[in-house]
């Protein structure tokens, strides 16, 4: 009975000799390289956009204005004149987008759209009050038969608080209306935050 005990017990010996030199000989599993997947990704990511299988982003510093205003706050137009006079227009809407739309003979062809600040449209409402437009004549000169064809005619329109009024100037209008013109052609024509719509150029 004895020799049956030392039997099993060196068979049961052996066998967990066995089992703890075979895991002390196994191999930890390799970790998983992961550091080049992010870079695939982004490069297929890359491909994917220039060939168009993704939707790229569009381009939105062109947009053109809402066409929601029939009338803009004020209208501003240039005209021609027998020689290079610059031909274009000026569109100021409520909300302070400004639109100007080169014709002829300036350095901006086509239109452009731009952003007026809060501060820059106030501005532009204090100036057309203090001209007194409302209250000016449609037409200067008053007198037809002073009318010059060879000069440029600028055309103001307003719309201001319900109430519109145009004002063709062919020369001779009060002082104080020829300082607003040449405030909105200084100021507003070469506003910095003009971008092209269009171009002709």
């Amino acid at each position: 009975m004895e020799n049956h005990s030392n039997y099993f017990y060196w068979i049961s010996l052996g066998l967990i000799l066995a089992f703890a030199f075979t895991n002390c000989n196994r191999k930890a599993p390799k970790p998983i390289d992961t550091s080049g997947v992010n870079t695939k990704v982004d490069s297929l990511l890359d491909t994917m956009l220039i060939s168009g299988e993704l939707p790229q982003p569009k381009d939105t510093t062109s947009i053109p204005p809402p066409e929601k205003e029939s009338e803009p706050l004020l209208h501003y137009i240039r005209g021609a004149c027998f020689g290079h006079c610059p031909v274009y227009g000026i569109d100021v809407y409520s909300d302070g987008r400004l639109v100007f739309d080169g014709k002829m003979f300036t350095k901006r062809k086509g239109k452009y759209i731009g952003q007026l600040s809060g501060e820059e449209l106030a501005e532009l409402i204090q100036r057309i009050g203090e001209t007194g437009f409302d209250t000016l004549s449609p037409v200067y000169p008053e007198e037809q038969t002073m009318y010059i064809p060879d000069l440029p005619n600028k055309e103001i329109a307003v719309q201001l608080a319900g109430n519109y009024h145009k004002v063709i100037d062919n020369h001779s209008a009060p002082e104080i209306l020829k300082q607003f013109e040449k405030w909105v052609e200084n100021t507003l024509r070469y506003h910095p935050s003009l971008k092209p719509i269009s171009a002709d150029q």
